[in-house]
């Protein structure tokens, strides 16, 4: 049976801490850009004469958004990089 090998054991720590930060990220960008969606529906209902609020609140909502989707996307990159990590006998990575 070989052992398995101490830089395989961090490197899987490490990308599970990675994974681990950045869904906290994720929830964090969507907990935010909620709150900015919200604001956006209130400032559209009571119409403000100046639209450069909302404008800018869009834009922000955008900003929130990719930074959401580009969470998402690391977290699946660093899952899929986990799972193709060669597996010992017992089935560890």
């Amino acid at each position: 049976m070989s052992s398995i090998k101490p830089e395989r054991l961090s490197l899987k720590a490490e990308i599970k801490a990675d994974i681990a930060t950045m869904s906290d990220i994720a929830n964090v960008s969507l907990a935010t850009l909620r709150q900015y969606q919200t604001m956006l529906i209130t400032l559209r209902r009571e119409k403000p004469c100046p639209r450069w609020g909302r404008s800018r609140l869009l834009f922000v909502c955008r900003e929130a958004r990719h930074a959401y989707q580009g969470a998402s996307e690391t977290i699946a990159i660093a899952r899929k990089t986990l799972d193709a990590m060669p597996r010992d006998r017992e089935g560890r990575a």
